[in-house]
């Protein structure tokens, strides 16, 4: 909620320092990741980690320097990574502690060792065909919308700026 209220008002050039920002969206990437474990290894169909989307998006919005912005994208994109490799290979993420017992599981799948390993070609085309290309396709077009809309704000505020001192000289002047 405070990020929505930043972006809402606008606060990074008044006072929320892109440092508090970037920070709190690295911890909020983070919680999301951690949840997205806890679901993907629980075999919920509920995914989180759309949800970064979000944070990326308020990070644009709010003026973050791009530099800034590419920790939390680079996570994303390896964290996606790492679980399409991990339901092909089953190395071991999904068994952590948090996660839903093995006996819970396998009533929900009809292999050895659920989730069931898939496909190297189901994980490329479901995970890195889908996912990638709509993760970075939105990030490039809210990039985009983000320096059009910053664009316009800068364009009004300067012309309220120029408004005003036109009024202010138009009071002083006298007709007499």
């Amino acid at each position: 909620l405070l990020m929505v209220w930043t972006v809402g008002v606008g606060m990074t050039k008044s006072g929320w320092s892109d440092r508090l920002i970037t920070a709190f969206a690295l911890q909020l990437t983070f919680l999301i990741l951690v949840l997205d474990l806890r679901n993907v290894s629980n075999m919920t169909f509920a995914r989180s980690w759309p949800l970064v989307v979000v944070v990326l998006d308020m990070m644009l919005l709010c003026e973050v320097p791009r530099r800034k912005i590419l920790p939390p994208l680079f996570l994303i994109v390896a964290w996606l990574l790492i679980i399409e490799a991990e339901l092909v290979m089953r190395f071991g993420l999904f068994d952590l502690p948090g996660t839903m017992p093995y006996a819970d599981r396998s009533a929900l799948c009809d292999c050895v060792e659920p989730p069931c390993a898939t496909k190297s070609f189901t994980a490329l085309q479901q995970g890195l065909a889908s996912s990638l290309p709509s993760l970075l396709v939105d990030f490039f077009l809210t990039h985009r919308f983000a320096q059009t809309a910053i664009q316009q704000r800068n364009t009004v505020q300067a012309s309220v700026v120029a408004a005003t001192e036109v009024a202010q000289h138009l009071a002083t002047f006298d007709l007499d």
